[in-house]
C-alpha cells in the first residue's frame, strides 16, 4: 500500500456533528460529497467559458463591436471592450454556475 487511495473505505462510518463542524471550519466543507458532480460541474464551467470566448472573438462579433461609438475604428479599444464584456460575463458564470 503505497498510496492513501489504495486503503479500504469504511462505508458505514458516519461523522459526528462535532466532527462535521470542525471539518467545515478548517477545510471548508465536509468530505462527504459527490465527486462525479464536482467533476462534471468543472467541465460545464469550462464549456461555458469556451463558448463565451468563441462568441466574443469571432469576426462577426468583432465587426459589431467595431461599429460601437467611442470604440470603433481602433483595435485596442475594441480589444478592451471585448475584454471587459468577457470579464463581466465570466464573473457572472462563475458566480451562478
Amino acid at each position: 500500500m503505497d498510496s492513501l487511495k489504495d486503503l479500504p473505505l469504511d462505508d458505514k462510518y458516519q461523522l459526528s456533528l462535532e466532527q462535521k463542524t470542525v471539518m467545515e471550519k478548517y477545510i471548508g466543507a465536509s468530505p462527504v460529497g459527490d465527486s462525479d458532480e464536482q467533476y462534471s460541474s468543472k467541465w460545464k464551467i469550462i464549456a461555458y467559458i469556451t463558448a463565451l470566448f468563441v462568441i466574443l472573438m469571432n469576426p462577426m462579433t468583432q465587426g459589431l463591436f467595431d461599429r460601437f461609438p467611442y470604440f470603433g475604428g481602433n483595435n485596442i479599444s475594441v480589444l478592451l471592450l471585448t475584454t471587459l464584456i468577457f470579464a463581466i460575463t465570466l464573473a457572472i458564470i462563475l458566480f451562478y454556475a
